[in-house]
């Protein structure tokens, strides 16, 4: 072979492997957001379970004297507590508190890019002071998640009873004043006519909005609410 030949065999070669190499990286690349996506949907959907089963256990909050929510002397804690477009706190009768002790007071919060959830367990014995459940105990902080991108818009919104938020999505109680002044509440504090509420969920671990990026929306009806109400 002569020294022309030797130097096009050996450019072709390689440009061969430097493609393969191109081919591999990619293909590796493409492979890594993969399993970083699935990781994202199960730590999102996780995390949406978590919220939705308790949103959907909220509860009045009521003394055993007064079995029947809004029975006097003993006056109702709302099911809902404060509802904010980054953050609610109600009452939900869930595991492993015994319902005898009270209903749990939770608190879900987004700040920045974390989510936490802080809990309250009912003072024992509260129920029998004419006032319903008091919450005057250390609290329990836990982590939801770290990465949740809070500038796609609110976290929650909120619908009043008799609002289909499947058929009407956009019928909000911050986008309805007149619901709002009939529940004679302000925008963000509308508690007393709240029968469901949508979570709108955003992940994104690299805080740039670029792959992997996990959205999930829900709306969980408060169903004790519903039955207790």
């Amino acid at each position: 072979m002569t020294l022309l030949e030797l130097m096009i065999a050996f450019l072709l070669t390689t440009i061969l492997c430097i493609t393969a190499m191109s081919a591999t990286a990619h293909l590796v690349g493409d492979t890594t957001s993969a399993n970083e996506r699935i990781n994202l949907n199960s730590e999102e959907q996780l995390v949406m379970d978590t919220i939705t089963r308790q949103i959907r256990a909220a509860t009045y909050a009521c003394g055993l004297a007064s079995p029947y929510c809004g029975v006097p002397p003993l006056p109702p804690l709302a099911p809902v507590n404060y509802a904010g477009p980054d953050e609610i706190t109600f009452y939900a009768s869930l595991f492993p508190n015994e319902f005898g002790d009270g209903p749990v007071k939770y608190d879900i919060k987004l700040t920045g890019s974390t989510l936490v959830e802080t809990t309250w367990q009912a003072d024992v014995g509260a129920q029998s002071e004419g006032d319903g459940w008091t919450y005057t105990g250390a609290s329990t902080t836990q982590t939801l998640a770290t990465d949740v991108d809070s500038s796609r818009g609110p976290l929650f919104a909120y619908y009043a009873a008799g609002v289909d938020p499947v058929t009407s999505p956009a019928s909000t109680l911050a986008d309805n004043p007149a619901m709002t002044q009939a529940g004679n509440c302000s925008t963000n504090q509308c508690t007393s006519v709240i029968d469901s509420a949508r979570i709108d969920l955003w992940m994104d671990p690299g805080g740039d909005r670029t792959t992997p990026v996990v959205e999930d929306s829900t709306t969980v009806n408060l169903i004790n609410v519903d039955f207790t109400g």
